[in-house]
């Protein structure tokens, strides 16, 4: 509803076993996709169609920086200055979405320290103490964080709306971003799919 007001009640009401079931299928395929890592990256950077440019292009801005935040944060205040509660319920879900992906992908960075594709390590390249202790972002491959807060926008958007273009946008949004970090060689394919998930 916009707030923490009912937040203990209805963290009850979740199924946390549906999720997880999810999130260790996410998990136990990104390990299998270590193995093709190598290939499938080289095939994503080998579109170079002007269809494919465009689909990075959309990604590479949808996941910039901090432009996601203000978006949601504008959203949730525009929703009080104009008294829309469900714009209000909304951006505040999404906000709460957001954070809780992003939380956890910061910790499953720290704690894999992943080499990134263009660091010329290879996919099995992980532990990088390096990452933990000089806080060198060459490290934090898995998963990918700029996919995680589209998904995390998107996602939860998607199961608000009833409206059958919008979802079929929405599910692509984070796709798009997905393509653009594999394009620009700064994520492997399995760091991407697990941050989908």
């Amino acid at each position: 509803r916009g707030s923490f007001r009912n937040f203990p009640a209805n963290i009850k009401t979740i199924n946390i076993r549906s999720y997880l079931k999810l999130f260790l299928f996410f998990l136990v395929l990104s390990v299998a996709m270590f193995f093709v890592d190598a290939v499938l990256i080289k095939f994503v950077q080998r579109l170079n169609h002007p269809f494919f440019v465009f689909f990075s292009r959309i990604g590479a801005e949808l996941g910039r920086g901090v432009y996601p935040w203000l978006f949601m944060i504008a959203w949730y205040f525009s929703g009080h200055l104009v008294r829309r509660n469900f714009w209000i319920s909304t951006a505040f879900g999404t906000i709460l979405s957001t954070a809780m992906s992003s939380a956890f992908c910061t910790v499953f960075k720290i704690s894999f320290l992943r080499a990134r594709p263009n660091g010329n390590l290879g996919p099995f390249s992980f532990f990088n103490l390096d990452g933990l202790l000089k806080g060198d972002n060459l490290f934090q491959s898995f998963p990918s964080g700029d996919v995680v807060v589209v998904a995390g926008i998107a996602y939860y958007l998607f199961l608000r709306t009833e409206n059958k273009l919008l979802r079929i946008i929405l599910f692509i949004l984070p796709l798009t971003t997905a393509f653009s970090r594999m394009d620009v060689n700064r994520h492997w394919p399995s760091d991407v799919f697990l941050s989908l998930g």
